[in-house]
């Protein structure tokens, strides 16, 4: 097993022309026989891989299946996630779970809900899960509890706040994954909140309603 720590993420060779990029808070487990009579892995987290033509391909994401011969493919597979999401780049794989069994070729993507049912994520869904395999995150319209447990993942900043009614508060933001301080600037301008760190030196998030900040920017 390889993991990958909140705030970190990594490579992993498989196999002569197989890798793995690892997402932030998460692990990849290599079968032992890997690379003989199929290549199987399995993925608790997110993870992007770039598979040669050769033997079977599979992975694990909890009770889902992704297999193919060949293909460059994204994985998110969170326990905490309400779905599975698949995104393929090139080639096409098959998803198989509880109650239903898709193909998904070149730029499309899939999502299968703990029920085992599939269906189409928008393309939203799919920015918000995968987005860190193209270098960046990115929320249209999430709620701020849902961007705060991200922040927490994607840049090891488990922010809290005492206003819980910040929670419902609609984020939308698109920064680069590797830039901590852009993603808290845009986090603070789309949700009208203020990062601050508490007496421990822990983060948090308080209210900051846009009038307060117009009159700052005016004062200063």
């Amino acid at each position: 097993s390889v993991s990958v720590t909140p705030g970190q993420r990594g490579n992993l060779p498989l196999g002569p022309g197989d890798t793995a990029a690892i997402g932030s808070d998460s692990r990849i487990t290599v079968g032992g026989d890997y690379g003989t009579k199929v290549r199987a892995v399995k993925v608790d987290g997110s993870a992007n891989f770039r598979v040669s033509t050769g033997p079977r391909f599979e992975v694990n994401a909890s009770d889902v299946s992704i297999t193919t011969t060949g293909a460059s493919f994204a994985v998110r597979a969170y326990k905490d996630d309400p779905a599975i999401i698949v995104r393929v780049k090139e080639g096409e794989v098959k998803v198989d779970a509880a109650k239903d069994s898709r193909t998904v070729a070149a730029g499309k993507s899939i999502a299968v809900a703990k029920d085992g049912t599939m269906s189409e994520p928008s393309p939203e869904a799919v920015d918000q899960a995968l987005g860190w395999t193209d270098g960046k995150v990115d929320f249209t319209n999430a709620p701020l509890k849902v961007v705060m447990s991200e922040m927490a993942r994607w840049y090891n900043l488990p922010m809290t706040t005492k206003d819980t009614s910040l929670y419902s508060r609609p984020v939308t933001m698109s920064v680069a994954l590797a830039s901590s301080k852009e993603a808290v600037a845009a986090l603070e301008e789309s949700a009208s909140v203020k990062f601050t760190y508490d007496k421990d030196s822990k983060p948090v998030l308080q209210d900051a309603p846009r009038s307060e900040e117009h009159t700052s920017e005016l004062q200063s």
